[in-house]
């Protein structure tokens, strides 16, 4: 956890710290547990920990096949033990159930504790609008009320903690469905909330209560399935989007996501570039060592472009030995700066091969026989499209090879080209 960027580490700890102060505050001053309160707990975890057993196969497989899934499905629990509980009960309803999952998801125990921490609030919300309004006892109408938007709040509020952290995290900024979940995702919160309600009227009946751990199992499952055939999709999608040579976007992906980055910056008024790279005499590495060879240095050379762009950045590979790089929210001097670096990455390209008519083995990228690209790049501020930038970019590129190669040329600046000297 220590480890973690400072604006997100003091994100995580404001929230864990204000759900401790809560916690500690609502034992010290609020009214002690009674019988019934325990009798309740005893219930309401019971039921909980049966419904975390019953599912723990299809959230086992969910989260080996790396699913996201942003609702908690044990809200039918947590969320009625906020409205019928004293605070201290509740957080040992969390803690119990949060522990289970843990047991489960193996993922970093810090993260676990924001995400029990961010219930735990969320559910000191929900708790203190049901009873600190003083609206119990006003009527059917008045406490359906404030049972509703205890319910809105207790789901808002989660997501937003866990979304705020996500962003605080990210280096370039996510689609809002990856932080805070799809519509679909949020309706299925709101279904297992909806059956919280339930499980609070249904209390002092415990067959209820079991019939409800059965619901709740089949939402888990369900909705695990359905995550995992979201994810199926969006394998199949990613590998009809990617070369399967080099493992980078091919253009079917440049079309859907490189280029949505690329919109998305244009839309928000931000400048963005693109990068062209061709690299230099690859035909003389593919008559002279083969092709098995030149796939290699294709190989070697995506993995050089990968490594060495920014996070959000999207590397494409054209065909042939031309790729294409995207650049959200990168003015002239970033974008100069990601292409040296990826010159230089292409220049420490090493690939040991073997001239096809014989003789002694070459070192591409060695004295002899240099790995070095053609570099052009586009920068844009204004409405221009993609394909104009692609079209300056790719003339840029031919007035570094027409300039004597391994080098870098942006457009619009004929008088300050740039290369790496070795």
């Amino acid at each position: 956890m220590w480890t973690l960027r400072p604006r997100v580490l003091a994100g995580v700890l404001l929230v864990e710290l204000g759900t401790v102060g809560w916690v500690v505050h609502s034992a010290l001053t609020g009214p002690r547990p009674t019988g019934e309160d325990w009798a309740r707990l005893g219930l309401l975890a019971t039921a909980a920990l049966a419904h975390v057993q019953l599912s723990r196969r299809a959230e086992e497989r969910r989260r080996a096949d790396g699913t996201k899934l942003h609702i908690d499905v044990l809200s039918i629990w947590t969320f009625p033990a906020a409205l019928l509980l004293p605070i201290p009960l509740v957080a040992v309803l969390i803690a119990l159930t949060r522990w289970q999952r843990h047991r489960i998801a193996r993922k970093p125990t810090f993260k676990a504790v924001l995400t029990g921490c961010s219930i735990m609030l969320a559910a000191c919300s929900a708790h203190w609008l049901t009873w600190a309004t003083g609206a119990l006892g006003r009527g059917v109408l008045v406490e359906g009320a404030v049972v509703l938007v205890a319910a809105a709040v207790f789901c808002v509020q989660q997501l937003l903690l866990i979304g705020v952290v996500i962003l605080l995290e990210a280096d370039q900024r996510p689609p809002l469905s990856q932080v805070f979940g799809t519509p679909r995702q949020w309706r299925e919160m709101y279904l297992a909330i909806s059956l919280g309600v339930a499980v609070a009227l249904a209390q002092s009946h415990p067959v209820l209560v079991v019939v409800m751990v059965g619901v709740g199992t089949v939402i888990n499952r369900l909705a695990g399935a359905r995550a995992q055939a979201e994810q199926a999709v969006r394998l199949a999608q990613k590998a009809a989007w990617t070369d399967p040579l080099t493992q980078v976007l091919n253009k079917a992906g440049w079309e859907h996501k490189a280029l949505d980055g690329l919109r998305r910056a244009a839309a928000a008024g931000r400048p963005r570039a693109v990068v062209l790279v061709d690299l230099d005499h690859f035909k003389k590495i593919n008559d002279t060592l083969g092709h098995l060879s030149g796939d290699e240095v294709l190989q070697q050379v995506a993995q050089a472009l990968t490594d060495r762009v920014r996070s959000g950045d999207h590397v494409t590979r054209f065909g042939g030995e031309e790729f294409v790089v995207a650049l959200p929210d990168a003015d002239v001097d970033e974008a100069r700066q990601v292409a040296d670096r990826l010159l230089e990455g292409i220049r420490d390209v090493r690939v040991l091969a073997t001239r096809l008519r014989g003789g002694d083995p070459v070192i591409v990228g060695g004295a002899d026989w240099p790995c070095t690209a053609s570099i052009g790049v586009a920068v844009t501020t204004s409405d221009t499209g993609p394909d104009v930038l692609l079209k300056r970019a790719d003339e840029a590129m031919y007035q570094a090879k027409h300039t004597g190669r391994n080098k870098v040329v942006v457009a619009g600046e004929p008088g300050r080209t740039r290369a790496v000297i070795a």
